[in-house]
């Protein structure tokens, strides 16, 4: 071929940092992953820490020291068991329990929120679309509102881990081959999540159930995950299962009985439809009594 010719007809190979780095996604999780911690522990740090974290601190201590189960300990009906306190637990062997661990765990926490919603907004994408839906995913999730959205996302567990295991559920979801150990590993993995959250009964399990009882027969994927997911209910009892299963006694739910939250159930009530509308009154009277499903 003529020197002329090959010059106008080969392309030159893109050069630079971030086409490298779409190239090898483990380069630019390198990258953007230490920044990315750094910047939310600057921000935690002119937060404050409320109770909540203090107290996944302490409980993440009490399992390093043997007392996985935590024993002696009543939780709240979200505990975090398997999601924020396994991160607390590592934060503090690395770096130690201090006044800093809670603003370095939720850093860390959000910062593989960012990158696991960066993996499945990239999906099997390549090239420019891969880089577009990551920035894209990256600029809602990245940078945290001020005021109450950073308090939320950057101070004690608020449920903003529990996008991890899920983002992860539907990733295995994306990128595993169909088979019969799909369903399993799918039930397994929500399962996991919701012992930690029950949040993830209404965000995770019921959403898959609808889509894989919607998907069509000749869907291999959406087929493989059916068995699992149109059975809900075993995951409901995940929590009393996987403490049933451990010996000993392990840490109680603090769930109040709604025999005993009646009294003060007017005057709670109340107090939340001054603060927020009336119309929210009847929600709040069910959450109070225990007969609305768990939030925190």
């Amino acid at each position: 071929m003529p020197p002329v010719e090959r010059a106008l007809t080969d392309v030159p190979p893109e050069k630079g940092l971030l086409p490298r780095a779409l190239r090898r996604p483990w380069l630019l999780v390198v990258l953007a992953a230490p920044a990315l911690f750094v910047a939310y522990l600057l921000i935690s740090r002119q937060l404050g820490v409320n109770a909540d974290g203090a107290s996944n601190a302490i409980q993440a201590r009490e399992m390093l020291h043997g007392n996985l189960l935590l024993r002696g300990w009543t939780v709240t009906d979200v505990s975090f068991y398997t999601n924020e306190l396994l991160l607390f637990m590592l934060v503090e062997l690395v770096y130690g329990f201090h006044h800093d661990t809670t603003h370095a765990t939720a850093a860390l926490v959000l910062t593989l929120v960012v990158l696991v919603v960066a993996a499945a907004a990239k999906g099997r994408a390549t090239g420019r679309e891969a880089a577009g839906r990551i920035a894209v995913a990256v600029a809602i999730v990245a940078v945290p509102a001020l005021g109450h959205a950073a308090t939320t996302l950057l101070t004690s567990p608020d449920h903003t881990g529990t996008a991890i295991p899920l983002l992860a559920t539907w990733l295995v979801l994306e990128w595993a081959r169909p088979g019969r150990g799909l369903p399993l590993l799918i039930a397994a993995m929500l399962a996991w999540a919701q012992i930690a959250d029950p949040l993830v009964m209404y965000i995770g399990v019921l959403p898959s159930s609808s889509s894989a009882a919607g998907a069509p027969r000749g869907n291999a994927r959406g087929a493989a995950s059916t068995p699992a997911s149109r059975s809900p209910a075993p995951a409901r009892s995940c929590w009393p299962r996987a403490r049933s299963c451990c010996s000993g006694r392990p840490a109680a739910s603090g769930r109040t009985p709604p025999r005993r939250s009646w009294p003060s159930c007017p005057t709670w009530a109340g107090r939340s439809g001054c603060a927020y509308g009336w119309w929210r009154s009847t929600t709040a009277r069910t959450h109070r009594t225990g007969t609305a499903p768990p939030t925190r």
